[in-house]
């Protein structure tokens, strides 16, 4: 799993884009209800395979991962 702050920073290097501030806790905040959206089927992303956890073991330390 990459910490938000290492993702913004190689996506920033990747489109040469300037630091987005709000983006990193955006993600802090909004990726731990991907995660439980991904594992609980209620979401689907094509190109993303949902973390796999134990049934009640879900927390925030499920990495999402992403297959290019």
């Amino acid at each position: 799993m990459i910490p938000p702050e290492d993702f913004t920073d190689k996506l920033q290097r990747e489109l040469k884009s300037s630091p987005q501030p709000c983006l990193v806790p955006f993600l802090k905040k909004s990726l731990p209800h991907l995660r439980q959206s991904l594992v609980m089927g209620e979401l689907s992303i094509e190109g993303v395979q949902a973390p796999r956890v134990q049934t009640g073991m879900l927390t925030q330390q499920v990495p999402l991962q992403v297959y290019y």
